[in-house]
């Protein structure tokens, strides 16, 4: 991971006037709370983790430095008046895709494409010959209960924990209510049966369906960075990372405002036109 160079004197306690009170508000906030982004299993790096304080530089360099106003113009004029500032805001989900851009490439997105086609397609077929022999069991009468029991127990738990949480506490009286009220000592039992068929022993909508069909996906995929032992790989995998997330909030690129977060971070010269070359 690159090293993020820290204005000497640099105040923390003294909004810039080129950044809007939104985006103040919302980098305290990321200050805060941006140390608990660092560990996500799905974005593991290919070396070793950063520490919490380059998390903080990286959020407090892009705020601080003045070539980034460009950045704050262009998400104004897109983001919506009246907007409050929130963990899901425009300057909070930037400065966390910025950090997680800058920590480097994921291991996942490197894979050779070689690599995917030979894992993704043996895991295709691996899946579709577990779901054809289960289907096959029904010529001995169906599924075994100890196996029914046995795909249950594993959801059921995973449902536990999901209904435990406060961004989605209702999950399973939620589902339960689609399938009709269940009542009784045995509801739970009775909801996950009917459910781990649906998922696991249907015909349709059948998970290890939909597990070779991902698999198949991804194994046609290409890599983001084909060289991520070269010199510019950190770069390039961030103008794509910082590319993409302005195409999927505003729907533009927004390639002179990548340009800006690039310099800023990377330091060298870096415009629109190169940024479009690294990220089309």
């Amino acid at each position: 991971m690159a090293t993020v160079k820290v204005c000497e004197g640099m105040r923390v306690d003294s909004k810039p006037k080129w950044v809007p009170d939104w985006a103040w508000e919302e980098f305290l906030a990321y200050s805060q709370v941006g140390k608990h982004f660092l560990q996500s299993d799905l974005l593991r790096p290919t070396k070793a983790p950063p520490a919490e304080s380059d998390c903080e530089q990286v959020s407090r360099r892009i705020i601080f430095d003045k070539d980034c106003a460009t950045v704050w113009n262009a998400i104004n004029r897109r983001r919506g008046e009246g907007k409050e500032p929130s963990i899901d805001g425009d300057c909070f989900s930037l400065l966390n895709t910025a950090f997680l851009g800058f920590r480097g490439s994921p291991t996942l997105v490197v894979v050779p494409g070689s690599e995917r086609k030979r894992r993704g397609k043996k895991i295709a077929k691996l899946s579709t010959l577990l779901r054809d022999e289960i289907f096959a069991l029904d010529e001995i009468g169906g599924v075994p209960m100890p196996i029914r029991q046995a795909l249950a127990t594993p959801l059921l738990k995973a449902l536990q924990s999901a209904s435990s949480c406060d961004f989605d506490k209702n999950l399973l009286d939620e589902a339960k209510a689609k399938l009709g009220k269940l009542d009784g000592d045995n509801c739970d039992a009775l909801f996950l049966g009917v459910i781990s068929s649906k998922v696991f022993l249907g015909k349709e909508e059948n998970v290890l369906t939909s597990l070779a069909e991902g698999a198949v996906a991804w194994s046609a995929t290409k890599p983001d960075v084909y060289r991520p032992d070269s010199a510019g790989a950190g770069r390039e995998f961030f103008v794509q990372v910082m590319t993409r997330h302005f195409r999927n909030r505003y729907n533009l690129p927004l390639r002179e405002q990548v340009a800006a977060i690039t310099r800023c971070l990377y330091g060298g010269e870096i415009d629109a036109s190169v940024v479009a070359k690294l990220a089309p």
